[in-house]
């Protein structure tokens, strides 16, 4: 072995003495041509670090032996390492690199390595006189990079399915949409059909009906004229006519609203004065029932933004229910309540049965009655209308109720920000 050879190896053994990092180098003055290599490279290759070679292929580390420890369809890496190795002798490059991957039979694993060779030292005639290179073990490095790129390609799996899977969605959702619409239009198409109908009838029942109140009034007029029976008889078609005459006008004021041809007229309303004329008008019924009213509403006369007419309306209808539905001897007791410094809370508490969660639901139904197996007179729409008088004036209308313990029913306007002091 040369001198300067054993220089090499030496400074070699002490900065190169790095974990992972393989060295080697061949003297070609020798003949045959003297390898040597590190440890770690003899170990993870299985070479003699002390080997001779007589050809240029030997000569190669590793490349003699790679063939035999790689999968045949990476055989073209072998080559490129040989081909590029070979250059590097012929003087056509100076310096090559490669990343190669080699199984390694101790561990029954592929491993990946990267490879840097470098001319050392040249003859006078310019042939390559010293070799070295280094080997580096970047197994870790490339699985983590082989596992990005399956993870990668799983990504755009996934995005491909996505996408599928999205455009499937939007499909079903414009289809979806159109079915909507189209039962929309035929509901809406039905409901106006309704809408017609009911008015139409309630029409053409209100002219007989009257006319029918009317002639039972002028035999009232004739009541000197009449036996007992007789004006039993004359009271009786007066309450049946009049309460069917209430249930028309019901009907004929759901089929303008629905119709959306109910004319809201609103005004700053003193809801004091609205309130006590509806407890005037439902009085005789609840003193007929021993049931006592009690107004709590504040004595500061509120004003609230509604149309008059429509919001005693409201008030007489939750009234009237309160005092249909209450027990006998029961209470109806009034209160307000500022909300937000915006809207007025009116609540109207009765002492009847009360309702369950499933009553509550179909209170707002058209035509859903409740206790109907009562002798309780009405249609099922006076709280439908309310609610939707009310939500015509931009307000709102709930309930509180359990089951043996009453109701309460309120509703919220819009206030007006002054308030008249008596």
């Amino acid at each position: 072995m040369r001198q300067i050879i054993k220089e090499y190896i030496q400074t070699f053994n002490k900065t190169l003495n790095l974990p992972g990092i393989s060295w080697w180098i061949i003297d070609y003055k020798e003949e045959p041509s003297y390898f040597h290599c590190n440890e770690l490279m003899e170990e993870m290759f299985s070479l003699d670090k002390n080997l001779k070679y007589h050809s240029v292929s030997e000569t190669c580390p590793i490349a003699g032996d790679y063939n035999n420890n790689i999968a045949s369809k990476d055989a073209d890496i072998a080559k490129k390492i040989f081909d590029d190795y070979e250059k590097l002798l012929t003087q056509e490059n100076e310096v090559y690199c490669n990343v190669f991957p080699y199984y390694n039979e101790k561990s029954n694993k592929t491993m990946y390595f990267s490879s840097r060779a470098l001319v050392l030292e040249k003859t006078n005639n310019g042939d390559v006189s010293v070799l070295y290179g280094l080997i580096e073990d970047i197994t870790s490095s490339e699985e983590h990079k082989i596992e990005l790129r399956y993870a990668n390609d799983d990504i755009s799996n996934l995005n491909m399915q996505l996408q599928e899977h999205s455009s499937k969605l939007e499909q079903q959702v414009e289809l979806r949409t159109h079915e909507l619409k189209l039962a929309k239009d035929k509901a809406e198409t039905a409901n106006n059909a309704k809408t017609e109908f009911l008015s139409s009838m309630s029409h053409e029942l209100r002219t007989p009906m009257n006319a029918i109140l009317g002639f039972g009034q002028m035999l009232e007029l004739d009541d000197d004229k009449l036996d007992q029976t007789q004006r039993q008889n004359v009271r009786e078609i007066l309450d049946a006519g009049n309460h069917l005459l209430h249930l028309i006008n019901e009907v004929l004021d759901l089929a303008k609203i629905e119709s959306s041809t109910v004319d809201i007229n609103r005004e700053q309303v003193v809801i004091y004065d609205v309130l006590q004329q509806s407890i005037n008008l439902i009085k005789p019924h609840a003193i007929k029932r021993h049931i006592e009213i009690t107004n709590l509403v504040s004595k500061k006369e509120h004003i609230v933004y509604a149309d008059i007419t429509r919001l005693r309306q409201v008030l007489v209808n939750i009234l009237s229910n309160a005092v249909k539905y209450n027990s006998e001897n029961g209470q109806i007791t009034l209160k307000s309540e500022v909300v937000d410094n915006q809207r007025l809370r009116i609540s109207i508490t009765d002492t009847g049965e009360g309702l369950t969660v499933e009553e509550i639901d179909k209170l707002f139904i058209p035509f859903e009655r409740l206790n109907q197996n009562t002798n309780i007179e009405g249609t099922g729409i006076g709280l439908v209308i309310a609610k939707k008088v009310i939500e015509l004036m931009d307000g709102t209308i709930g309930v509180a109720s359990m089951k043996e313990e009453g109701s309460t029913f309120w509703i919220e306007i819009a206030l007006v920000n002054k308030v008249l002091n008596k």
